[in-house]
């Protein structure tokens, strides 16, 4: 058992960081429900278990309860080997997983339908968006009240509207099917756009020069994503995997309602960390574009329309554009940036080094030194002309 234990430590442990919300919980919560809901007997079609004696075990927590007594220490080791298997398989899929759920699926009617209805959200959106009071032009206490609450009440609608309208791409033919698709495709045609970038392309190449905070903080907002991912995805089957019991007209007729309100939760959960991480890659290139930039060896630029103009262009060459990789200018590996070359100059050298070159002090007389700083043979007698080198001064 100990081997067991020790190689599931060392498996999740390769599966980096995060794994354990990411891959094991997900994998652990589906190996256990389908472990309960087919050895609990409730569905219609499945007969009782029969215990040592003949007699049936009664359905439901009964039937669990007996299943996993019996089951053993072999049977505690195949659960535990299943659910370290299916984290294992379930890595590589998390792009895949939150894919589906951002409605990369689109195809046909159905997809057709979902993304008209949020392009009718969108326009309503606009429509209140831009909506104003209008003043019905009379004085008294009852009609500037009511005017008060109107404004207040179109001030609130503003506000609505404006966050909602937050959560779409700003061009409207990027309008995905679902809630989750908008607010990523926002941030992907967003993020880096402002500044002339190609966000899809750029942030791969942005996200090592990110500090510490930042890092930790977006780390932290996609475990988040594609955790809410996975479990609205596991709930929404577990919904579908309960439905049968919804004819039992009992207590677990409840099942797969709890089921679906656990699965919206999670979606709207997986919404929220998507909004996160749509800050953070602002932010991102926000504060370190600049550090690219000069790891690309590229000028920078000292005004923002020279920036748009490079950094598209930039975007293009990376893209695989021949004729933009051509015009490209690169700095010299050699060479500093204006800030770093001033502070290597004299003028700038700190009081504790020298600035510029000192003319040689000559020794006092008769201390039996020269100007070289050696010792003298007699410091009583004066050397003569004749023992001084060229460019020495007589003591």
């Amino acid at each position: 058992m100990s081997e067991v234990t020790s190689l599931t430590s060392e498996s999740i442990r390769g599966l980096g960081g995060g794994a354990h919300l990411v891959t094991v919980l997900p994998s652990a919560i589906a190996v256990l429900s389908g472990v309960v809901l087919f050895s609990s007997r409730l569905y219609p079609w499945a007969d009782p278990i029969v215990d040592q004696q003949g007699k049936p075990v009664a359905e439901g927590i009964d039937s669990v309860v007996y299943s996993l007594g019996h089951a053993g220490a072999a049977g505690a080791v195949v659960l535990t080997l299943t659910v370290l298997v299916g984290a294992i398989l379930l890595r590589p899929f998390q792009i895949a997983l939150v894919q589906s759920l951002e409605g990369y699926w689109r195809a046909g009617r159905l997809s057709q339908l979902a993304v008209g209805r949020h392009m009718g959200r969108r326009r309503v959106a606009e429509v209140r968006h831009l909506a104003r009071t209008v003043g019905t032009g009379e004085y008294t206490a009852e009609a500037v009240v009511a005017a008060a609450r109107r404004q207040r009440q179109t001030a609130a609608l503003r506000e609505r509207a404006r966050s909602k309208l937050s959560r779409y791409p700003a061009n409207g033919e990027h309008t995905m099917p679902t809630s989750l698709g908008n607010i990523l495709r926002m941030a992907e045609t967003s993020a880096g756009e402002r500044y002339g970038f190609n966000t899809v392309y750029m942030f791969p190449r942005l996200y090592p020069f990110l500090s510490q905070p930042l890092d930790a903080e977006y780390r932290e907002q996609t475990n988040l994503l594609d955790s809410s991912a996975a479990f609205a995805l596991l709930f929404g089957a577990l919904t579908v995997l309960t439905a049968p019991m919804v004819w039992r007209l009992d207590g677990w007729a409840v099942l797969p309602l709890v089921a679906a309100a656990i699965a919206a939760l999670s979606y709207r959960g997986a919404c929220t960390a998507a909004e996160h991480v749509a800050q953070q890659q602002c932010v991102a290139f926000d504060l370190h574009r600049f550090q690219m930039l000069k790891q690309m060896r590229q000028p920078l630029p000292t005004t923002g329309e020279q920036e748009l103009r490079d950094n598209q262009a930039l975007t293009e060459a990376i893209k695989g554009d021949i004729r933009q990789l051509r015009k490209m200018r690169y700095l010299d590996i050699t060479d500093k940036p204006p800030d770093e070359a001033a502070a290597t100059t004299p003028a700038s050298t700190p009081s504790g080094g020298r600035s510029e070159a000192l003319p040689a002090l000559a020794p006092p007389a008769g201390s039996g030194i020269d100007s070289e700083g050696v010792p003298g043979g007699d410091a009583d007698v004066p050397s003569s002309p004749d023992d001084h080198g060229e460019g020495q001064t007589d003591l």
